[in-house]
């Protein structure tokens, strides 16, 4: 019989133990979205966005339709995502600041009397999607799109294609329901015009819990409908064969 080798006595150089909390790798940090960086965001566009909806996204996320208190600078978004290549959405939450803003909380809350309420909704909701579409996709807004053309703006993407983006913004939905709806619209508006695009809805009171809450979608056309529009063009009747 071989003999045994005892062991018991061995000490490593190096000895093993157990990974503990400290170990292992930090969670990213949360995504913090200061609102005057759009002017660094979108080279081409950046400091008009800011200009044109910087004070109504302050507005509508800090006094109507939920009034913060009036030291707060900052609230949290829940994003539900849909980026390109994934079938299935998930949520991501980010937190816009406007703590170095150029305007002051008492400047925005003035928009609420000279700006009707829908025109309110429909500039916040542009300012929260250059803010996301940039931060969560690598995007930059290029120019806005006329009416007919099929999306609301032109965006670079970080491979240099461009696609259109179509957004809609809604004060308050206690449901959800109206967002899910205004979603499907959107996207297949967006769609009407290219194979594929984003579509973001903003809602400022979403649900009971009267969060804000953004869907940030790729959406694409189906390959059938794909092969279709080839076969007829964008904006041709379709041919008989």
């Amino acid at each position: 019989m071989d003999e045994l080798l005892d062991v018991g006595h061995i000490e490593l150089d190096n000895p093993i133990r157990m990974a503990t909390p400290e170990d292992l790798p930090a969670p990213p940090g949360p995504i913090v979205l200061e609102l005057r960086s759009l002017e660094q965001r979108h080279p081409v566009l950046g400091k008009s966005l800011l200009e044109c909806f910087g004070a109504s996204v302050v507005y509508r996320l800090s006094h109507a339709p939920v009034k913060l208190s009036d030291d707060s600078v900052s609230r949290m978004v829940s994003v539900d995502r849909r980026p390109p290549g994934t079938v299935t959405p998930f949520e991501q939450r980010v937190t816009i600041e406007w703590n170095s803003s150029a305007m002051t909380r008492d400047q925005a809350i003035r928009f609420g009397y000279t700006l009707p309420n829908d025109r309110i909704t429909e500039n916040a909701a542009i300012g929260v999607m250059c803010l996301l579409i940039n931060e969560l996709e690598g995007a930059s807004v290029s120019k806005v799109l006329q009416r007919g053309a099929g999306g609301d703006y032109l965006i670079s993407l970080p491979d240099g294609s461009e696609v259109q983006v179509e957004v809609s913004g809604i004060s308050v939905d206690s449901t959800g329901r109206e967002a899910r709806k205004r979603l499907s619209e959107k996207s297949a508006q967006v769609l009407t015009a290219a194979d594929r695009g984003f579509a973001s809805v903003t809602t400022f009171s979403h649900r009971s819990d009267e969060a804000a809450h953004s869907y940030l979608h790729h959406v694409v056309r189906p390959a059938s409908a794909q092969e279709s529009r080839m076969q007829t063009g964008p904006n041709d009747k379709p041919r008989r064969r």
